[in-house]
């Protein structure tokens, strides 16, 4: 992968003009790596999605930067959903070895397939390689698995997600990591989720339930706990236990107002002190604590320690 990025750098500084997106290769070129970050960073901010998928790649290699799988996946799938061919053929690969996020075999498949048709038809190189990971990907994928790539492909345009349609009344949630739920009742507590806008995805016979988090972008899923474990206690902050999860979502004040109606007002909220994110803290029924931010806060921002 990351010789296909210094290849496009090179092409790309024969061709550049003055712009952020172009101070940052040559710097690149000069291995000045802060300054590209500091030109990128900017640029991808602004929606950049050359600069979204340099800059993801700097967080990927860790490259005058702490190395971050979570936040250049985030990056990559900005760029990706905007139409930009590279950015598409590398979240493919993150979602491909499970880097960043649980692997997707689904997610991969779509997005090798949909850098191909993007990447310059003669540029038979970069669609080599993207055509290589989708056969690999697609040897994969059981028959309903590889109809539903293929039906994502067909139906995308930029912009727009990979993920289908949300139901009624349901809400958007994303996070990094996979969260798993021990619960004494899973379906009960499964149906408190419901209550806040998630969407359930499938029933585990017998064990619990797995939750659909949009694009992809992570995993919810409430399973039943060992007969011998203790249920957590209540908590009345963060600092008391570990935060089971920190999700993102577009919809925080409605989020917020459901927990409230099902009895789990906000017991804590932490805001950094210069970029204006907060987080607001909840307990479920069953005290896991979970934290509730907006959508696309940089995802270099570190969260309070836990």
């Amino acid at each position: 992968m990351k010789s296909i990025f210094v290849a496009l750098t090179l092409a790309w500084s024969t061709l550049a003009v003055a712009g952020p997106f172009e101070d940052g290769l040559a710097a690149f070129q000069r291995k000045d790596y802060a300054a590209a970050i500091a030109a990128w960073q900017g640029a991808a901010d602004q929606g950049d999605a050359a600069a979204q998928t340099y800059y993801a790649f700097m967080l990927k290699s860790g490259l005058g930067v702490a190395e971050d799988d979570a936040a250049a996946l985030r990056l990559y799938r900005r760029a990706a959903e905007s139409g930009y061919a590279l950015a598409q053929y590398s979240l493919a690969g993150m979602y491909d070895k499970g880097e960043g996020a649980s692997p997707s075999l689904v997610e991969a498949y779509t997005w090798y397939a949909l850098s191909i048709e993007r990447f310059p038809v003669d540029d038979l190189d970069h669609r080599g390689k993207a055509a290589k990971g989708r056969d690999g990907v697609a040897a994969r994928l059981t028959p309903a698995q590889l109809a539903d790539a293929k039906a994502r492909v067909a139906a995308w345009t930029p912009g727009a997600s990979t993920t289908a349609a949300t139901p009624p009344n349901s809400l958007t949630f994303s996070i990094i990591a996979s969260v798993i739920v021990r619960s004494p009742d899973p379906m009960t507590l499964a149906s408190y989720y419901e209550g806040l806008g998630f969407i359930r995805q499938r029933e585990l016979p017998g064990q619990g339930v797995l939750f659909h988090l949009q694009n992809h972008q992570g995993t919810l899923e409430i399973i039943r706990m060992d007969p011998k474990a203790k249920p957590s206690d209540p908590k009345k902050s963060r600092t008391e236990q570990s935060v089971l999860a920190i999700f993102e979502t577009d919809q925080l004040d409605e989020v917020l107002a459901r927990a409230k109606k099902l009895g789990s007002p906000v017991i804590d909220t932490w805001t950094h002190p210069t970029a204006g994110v907060s987080i607001h803290y909840i307990a479920d029924p069953e005290n896991n604590f979970l934290g509730f931010t907006k959508r696309g806060h940089n995802p270099t921002i570190n969260t309070p320690e836990r």
